[in-house]
């Protein structure tokens, strides 16, 4: 796409994983030129070396800069995008882990100044320009293939824009459907990773990854769980208690038949327990124990029979044998709770695990042959016992291996299994969360697998153009090398930084194109430029040094109007004056043709980003219009998610204290106990531009003094900056009148272009 199908489009940052910045997805203007100012540490410096990856090859996969020094800590790769409107204008990617760092094409051409610049191209250099410049420009003629050729280009690209907004908007529609049909919230790292055009480099669909619609089904189940279900209830233990040994004796041992009268044990054993109790009521003192009246001798011989009987042999071993069926009925009673117990656990188990897929495979065991087992034993043992109440005479052998150890053990071990799964269950349906949070990370995996099966035609058809441009530029490129004039671009650079070096310096330093090197005072520097510069006069030199290196980007004159410049803040470690001059440069920067001017008349300003953290710089750029206010921003930290915000009526500290002081020196308006330290912050602002080599504040205010005759009352304004003592008086008004008009009077010699305009500034001090 040509640069004007871009025009009024809003230039667009988007982030992630790149230093601090986790994520950004930033709007500033449409603008051609726009301002990004960020606090120390928000990413802006990261930011800034991430875009100068556009300096590099555009080999794929070719490394020149190092992705650990890019990508967070917390991630082993990110990414970096610019978009005008909703055309990605350039894409970088950094693969931390592989070291690779990979460009998608773009119309424009980068060119990005930076500290990293700045130490690659001079300061490894020791600021001695590389004049070994092997490159020529095509000046170019008029070509009517080549024109075709651009047309034709333009048409591809067209039909490549179409292409991708239609499919952003069917990605963006589906993703808007998962995230109401999952009910997933906006921060999902999973979900906020969806990108359309990441389903193209997608694989083979996993095998175990069930189908959105599948999903659908399982979170809708897992949503329908009551708040307070019923959920399945672990059992207890089984531990019973069968007293084999004491059956095996009685089986075995031979009793002989008593010598009672039958009448009388039938009686008893027809009602043994109401006999048995009654003859311990009797005791010695042959009375009823009901009536109290003495017993008849009949009587009493009866009794007498009932107790003979309940002493007899034979009764205390019909008496066992009552006991020990006893015990295996109270076993089977047991064995019948745990099978109503375990069967009402299966229920609400198997009710509760469909609606969570990590456990919808998953069964309760049953122990029913274990149970059953049991029982057989039990029967076998009561069938002995009934055996040997039939004839106590007989000597009945209990099989050695029997005992109900064995199957209650395995009743137990189904018991542990069956309380490890139910645990499990119950506390996934008290934390449904998670399963609900797994259902949903899988949800956007399913959909970028769903959306590029779903849309396969679509995509392979944007392959197709996306080839075809790729084969027209080649072909462009190709026909532009071949036809037209060509220039020598060092020449253009040497032309360039000439004339800024001449407006940067005003003669104190000179460009000299023949030697292509940088001399003082019309002399060679005998110490070398690194040892003879300042640190702020080096920065400048590079600022220049990057305007004019522009060329070296440019293969034919077109190219030119293709130019995206990044500047990341060139104003370190520079004097105000030179802040004003880059800031000059930036504004009358032009595109002239196959040339690159500044204060002239032509019309082209040349794409322009910059980055800055100095408020000074910042201000500077807003009062004379640098860029327009509307495309002023601040980069804001917002904890994992970073913001750009609109700042067109922002005014950093500077202004704000120098507004107020002026205000103050001028009468408008009355000191408050926060203009002491307002003069003190603008006088501090004064001192690190102007001589930043000073010690302190005192030191700078003594330079003042000897060179202007200007006296501050510093003494004043350091006490009353701190607050000056709580017990001491108000200092006169008058006095901290003076301090602000001495203030402005030292700005009228250090940074007049802060107070220009302003008539009562005049002679403020004699007033």
């Amino acid at each position: 796409m040509s640069n004007a199908a871009n025009e009024g489009a809003c230039l667009s940052i988007k982030a992630k994983h790149i230093g601090p910045i986790m994520e950004l997805e930033g709007k500033l203007s449409a603008k051609g030129q726009n301002l990004l100012f960020a606090t120390s540490g928000t990413g802006k410096s990261f930011i800034s070396r991430a875009l100068r990856a556009l300096e590099g090859p555009m080999k794929q996969g070719e490394r020149d800069i190092d992705p650990a020094d890019v990508v967070s800590e917390e991630s082993s790769d990110g990414a970096l995008s610019l978009f005008e409107g909703t055309t990605q204008i350039t894409r970088i990617a950094f693969d931390k882990t592989r070291g690779l760092v990979n460009r998608s094409p773009s119309q424009y051409i980068f060119h990005v100044f930076s500290s990293d610049y700045v130490g690659a191209e001079l300061a490894s250099r020791s600021y001695v320009l590389d004049g070994d410049i092997d490159h020529q420009i095509i000046l170019g003629k008029q070509n009517l293939e080549l024109q075709d050729k651009e047309d034709e280009l333009a048409k591809v690209y067209g039909e490549i824009d179409e292409a991708v907004r239609a499919l952003m908007n069917a990605f963006q529609k589906g993703k808007n459907k998962l995230q109401s049909d999952l009910s997933i919230r906006a921060n999902l790292q999973d979900f906020k990773g969806l990108e359309w055009d990441d389903c193209r480099v997608l694989g083979g669909r996993p095998e175990k990854l069930p189908t959105s619609a599948a999903i659908l089904e399982q979170f809708n189940a897992l949503r329908a769980v009551p708040t307070d279900p019923d959920k399945p209830t672990s059992l207890a233990t089984l531990s019973v208690q069968l007293d084999v040994d004491t059956a095996r004796a009685l089986l075995e041992r031979k009793i002989d038949q008593s010598t009672i009268a039958a009448e009388v044990k039938a009686k008893i054993e027809a009602d043994r327990e109401f006999f048995d109790k009654g003859v311990k009521l009797v005791g010695e003192d042959e009375e009823c124990p009901f009536c109290t009246q003495k017993l008849s001798v009949h009587a009493k011989a009866v009794i007498d029979a009932y107790v003979a009987y309940f002493a007899d042999a034979e009764a205390r071993s019909r008496d066992s044998i009552r006991r020990m069926k006893g015990q295996t009925a109270a076993i089977r009673e047991e064995l019948s709770r745990r099978e109503a117990s375990l069967n009402q656990a299966i229920i609400r188990y198997d009710a509760l695990k469909v609606a969570f897929p990590s456990l919808s495979a998953t069964a309760l065991d049953t122990d029913a042959a274990y149970r059953d087992e049991m029982m057989k034993l039990l029967d076998e043992l009561d069938a002995l016992l009934d055996e040997k109440a039939s004839d106590l005479t007989r000597s009945i052998m209990l099989r050695e291996d029997f005992g109900i150890e064995g199957p209650q053990a395995k009743i137990n071990e189904v018991r542990e299994a069956n309380r490890t799964r139910i645990e499990k269950l119950n506390s996934t349906v008290d934390n449904s969360t998670s399963e609900r949070l797994t259902l949903q990370r899988r949800g956007c995996l399913a959909f970028s697998y769903g959306f590029r099966d779903d849309n396969k035609a679509a995509l392979e058809e944007l392959a197709t153009k996306e080839a075809q441009r790729v084969a027209l530029l080649d072909e462009i490129e190709a026909l532009k090398k071949s036809s037209g004039e060509k220039v020598e671009a060092r020449e253009k650079v040497a032309d360039t930084l000439e004339e800024l070096i001449s407006f940067a310096f005003h003669g104190r330093y000179s460009f000299d194109r023949e030697n292509f090197s940088v001399k003082r005072d019309k002399r060679d520097m005998a110490r070398g430029s690194d040892r003879t510069l300042s640190d702020g006069e080096k920065t400048v030199l590079a600022f220049c040094y990057f305007l004019a290196q522009s060329h070296l980007k440019i293969d034919e004159v077109g190219d030119y109007g293709k130019l995206y410049l990044i500047v990341d803040d060139p104003v370190s470690s520079v004097s105000f004056d030179y802040v004003y001059c880059i800031c000059q440069i930036l504004k009358t920067l032009r595109i002239d043709g196959g040339d690159i001017r500044i204060n002239t008349n032509g019309s082209v300003r040349p794409k322009l980003l910059i980055l800055t953290h100095h408020d000074f710089f910042y201000n500077v750029v807003l009062n004379n219009n640098v860029v327009p206010n509307s495309a002023l921003f601040q980069l804001v930290s917002r904890g994992n998610k970073h913001e750009v915000v609109p700042q067109k009526d922002f005014v950093a500290p500077h202004v704000f204290h120098l507004k107020h002081i002026v205000d103050v020196a001028t009468s408008r308006t009355a000191p408050n106990p926060s203009t002491p330290n307002a003069v003190r912050s603008v006088l501090e602002g004064i001192w690190r531009f102007a001589y930043p080599k000073k010690g302190d504040l005192q030191a700078f205010l003594n330079e003042v003094n000897s060179q202007h005759g200007v006296q501050v009352r510093s003494v004043l304004i350091q006490d009353m900056s701190h607050g000056g003592k709580m017990w001491t008086e108000s200092p006169l008004s008058a006095d901290i009148e003076m301090a602000c008009k001495e203030a402005v009077e030292i700005l009228r010699h250090y940074a007049p272009g802060q107070v220009e305009g302003i008539d009562k500034f005049e002679g403020v001090l004699d007033c």
